[in-house]
């Protein structure tokens, strides 16, 4: 806007009025989303309290926390076993190891039910061979009694002098 010297005190007072109108705009704006960023930002220092919070004094920071999981890592490394070889009293399977564990015994199982049927089986021919060897038995002193009355009715119709 052209400024002359009788205007010009007023119309640059009126220009610096809507400037600081438009600055009081600006900072209640600015103002309002610099709370809004507060507030979030205060929730998210709330909610990483509440997950950092804890009781135990020698646990009471996220690094202790992290330290302390890589050296219970590092000690599960030392006791725990994924093979079947490996012993000791202070050593612990691994779940893997355990499924294998699993296996065997229940091959171990089907194995030691496969051989009961099979004892069975054979105990059941032994039961019949048995029935058969007490009649074949039963027949043999059957033919001796027969052979022997033959051989008394030969001594008596042929006897000897």
């Amino acid at each position: 806007m052209p400024y002359n010297a009788d205007t010009m005190p007023n119309a640059v007072f009126q220009d610096l009025t809507i400037i600081l109108d438009q600055i009081k705009v600006w900072s209640v704006n600015r103002h309002a989303d610099i709370n809004t960023s507060i507030s979030g930002l205060s929730a998210q220092v709330t909610a990483l309290q509440t997950l950092t919070a804890s009781n135990d004094l020698d646990l009471d920071t996220v690094q202790e926390v992290v330290d302390f999981i890589k050296t219970t890592r590092a000690s599960l490394d030392t006791i725990l076993v994924n093979d079947l070889t490996t012993g000791g009293t202070s050593k612990a399977l691994t779940a893997e190891q355990g499924k294998v564990l699993k296996g065997l015994i229940d091959d171990a199982n089907t194995a030691a039910s496969a051989l009961t049927v099979r004892v069975a089986t054979l105990e059941s021919k032994v039961a019949t061979l048995e029935s058969e060897q007490s009649l074949m038995q039963q027949e043999s002193t059957n033919l001796q009694t027969k052979v022997n009355e033959l051989a008394t009715a030969n001594a008596v119709r042929f006897p000897q002098s």
